[in-house]
């Protein structure tokens, strides 16, 4: 597998690897988001959470970084529709 890497040519590799070096400085936000969540084991975290909670008798509602900034009105309802139950 490894040698069906490609490589950069050699005048261009300085050039690319600081590229890469400020990418990984300055991660868009849903990069940002997604290795808060991997690092640590966050995923597995949170699931044992959730269903520690969820025996206690908690609902859990999960809103995407999406939803809340491109939909939050229907985030409100959801979690307002979910109170009244």
């Amino acid at each position: 597998m490894i040698e069906d890497l490609k490589w950069a040519a050699p005048d261009r590799y300085d050039i690319l690897k600081e590229f890469a070096r400020k990418n990984r400085l300055m991660p868009t936000l849903a990069e940002a988001v997604l290795w808060e969540q991997i690092r640590g084991k966050a995923l597995e975290y949170d699931e044992n959470r959730t269903l520690r909670l969820e025996r206690l008798g908690f609902h859990i509602i999960r809103f995407s970084n999406d939803e809340i900034v491109n939909s939050i009105g229907n985030v409100v309802k959801t979690i307002q529709t979910n109170l009244l139950k």
